[in-house]
């Protein structure tokens, strides 16, 4: 059995790339479309994952190619969506998500963002509670920290942050608590998740990598610089 769930967030679209239909369509390759990159991203990172996609815009298409495409991945794949519109954000992906998952470590992963194969290795080494950064670079997300742990986490500060969040057993159940006792949660981003745990008490390290080793999908451009050095 599985001892990680990665919860994959594939709700929402870019409106600078809407008009492509879901984000986890798009063709990265001659063999492979973004989702299929994602799954065989944590195959390799994780024994025998649980992924849990949690789809929204352009659902129906997403469902049907990855329920066409389940016997091409070494994993459980699970699929579950909910309604999108201006009065919710990623923190409804989030709990949907939770609901569908079997494991008590987990991966928030949204699905714009895409990690070179070559972090496997380095993300492996890191069992507690982490986030993905790139340190002195500012960027739309970042955060302040103290001995690399995140101290809090806005717009335009010095440490860029990824959407790739790892929680440990022990942090998972504050997640849970947040949950409980926030009406609000629906309409949080993920930053602003991440600040409550982080007042919880949680303890998230940041693992610092390399320019250029993690980028975003959010416009056309994007995609073509992701097609030149990505090998799927």
């Amino acid at each position: 059995m599985s001892n990680k769930s990665i919860i994959l967030l594939n709700a929402f679209p870019d409106k600078k790339i809407k008009s492509l239909g879901n984000k986890g369509l798009i063709q990265i390759s001659s063999q492979s479309n973004l989702i299929d990159y994602q799954i065989r991203f944590f195959e390799k990172l994780y024994n025998n994952p649980e992924i849990v996609v949690v789809g929204g815009f352009d659902h129906k298409r997403l469902n049907k190619y990855i329920t066409h495409n389940k016997k091409t991945y070494n994993s459980k794949v699970k699929l579950i969506d909910h309604d999108v519109d201006d009065s919710i954000n990623i923190g409804k992906s989030i709990r949907v998500g939770l609901e569908k998952i079997t494991n008590d470590s987990i991966v928030i992963y949204n699905c714009s963002t895409v990690l070179n194969y070559k972090l496997i290795n380095k993300l492996k080494k890191h069992d507690e509670s982490f986030i993905i950064a790139e340190q002195g670079i500012a960027g739309n997300v970042g955060c302040i920290s103290q001995h690399h742990y995140a101290l809090n986490c806005f717009y335009d500060l010095s440490d860029k942050i990824y959407d790739f969040i790892h929680l440990d057993q022990a942090t998972l159940p504050m997640l849970h608590k947040i949950i409980e006792s926030n009406y609000h949660f629906d309409k949080l981003y993920l930053f602003e998740i991440l600040n409550l745990c982080i007042n919880f008490g949680a303890k998230m390290r940041l693992v610092y990598i390399e320019e250029k080793q993690a980028s975003n999908i959010d416009s056309i451009n994007s995609i073509k610089s992701l097609k030149k050095y990505l090998k799927v």
